[in-house]
């Protein structure tokens, strides 16, 4: 494995560097600690700058129209762009775009038309729904949530905690136990709309060291759904949430390495006054 950056990748963490420090960062003087969103006309802007670095929706396949930047690149920017005051929950304020959930990918035609499509075009955006107060994000045994079949339908009934921006979003993807019998094979996930009737959102979770990312519990009261909002085959679940998270995580890491690192920087900085 050959480590070393080639030009190109260091051409573009040099242009990403110089993102955060001279257009991130001095827009944080006039931006709430605890802010998350720039102003329209700043997100606009930049977007538009990260579009004509051609790093915009990195993580979207080049066969559905993404920039084609190679994993290990991606994992570079992500230790870059999180080097600012919001970086841990709010890097560069998104505007380096985020693509669809990747369990999206493997929908049907008909979920890929009204959900993927619309949200690569950033006219939508969606919520991702899987912790629970009996256990966290372990979907093997934590899931209680449930949906029932009720011929063309699915009945849902449950909940969900720490879903960041579902306030906005205009749909969630959530996983739900259709067979209590079963553990891992018994968990189907669903895409549902937003405004559902049944559907219910808390105000903002409080949370302790910083506010500036908006996660909400979203409650289900017999929410009713079509059966073509299953996501995949029903009861596979688990493995397409899996399959998804385990790619996600390499960024995710990197994006806590960033962190640490602009943490060091700072604390270094002020170590000299």
């Amino acid at each position: 494995m050959d480590l070393k950056r080639s030009e190109e990748q260091q051409f573009i963490i040099d242009n990403v560097r110089r993102l955060i420090r001279e257009e991130i960062r001095p827009l944080e003087e006039e931006i709430d600690p605890d802010g998350y969103t720039l102003k329209p006309e700043d997100d606009a802007r930049l977007r538009q700058m990260v579009r004509d670095m051609g790093l915009y929706q990195m993580d979207i396949p080049t066969e559905y129209g993404g920039p084609g930047v190679d994993l290990v690149t991606q994992t570079m920017v992500a230790e870059e762009k999180t080097q600012h005051r919001a970086g841990l929950y709010s890097p560069a304020y998104g505007v380096f775009g985020s693509g669809p959930q990747g369990q999206l990918y493997s929908a049907s035609d008909y979920l890929k038309e009204k959900y993927l499509y619309p949200t690569i075009r950033d006219e939508k955006h969606g919520f991702f729904g899987l912790s629970e107060p009996s256990g966290g994000a372990d979907p093997a045994r934590a899931i209680q949530t449930r949906a029932v079949r009720d011929g063309d339908s699915w009945v849902i009934n449950g909940g969900k905690l720490w879903n960041s921006g579902a306030d906005t979003a205009d749909y969630g993807i959530v996983y739900v136990r259709t067979d209590p019998t079963k553990g891992r094979q018994g968990i189907s996930a669903f895409v549902i709309d937003a405004d559902t009737k049944g559907m219910s959102l808390n105000p903002p979770e409080k949370k302790m060291g910083w506010c500036g990312s908006d996660t909400r519990s979203v409650f289900f009261k017999d929410m009713r759904i079509p059966k073509t909002a299953v996501l995949g085959n029903p009861s596979k679940g688990f493995k397409q949430f899996l399959k998804t998270l385990t790619g996600g995580r390499i960024t995710i890491g990197a994006l806590g390495l960033g962190t640490a690192q602009g943490a060091f920087k700072r604390a270094l900085l002020y170590s000299e006054e």
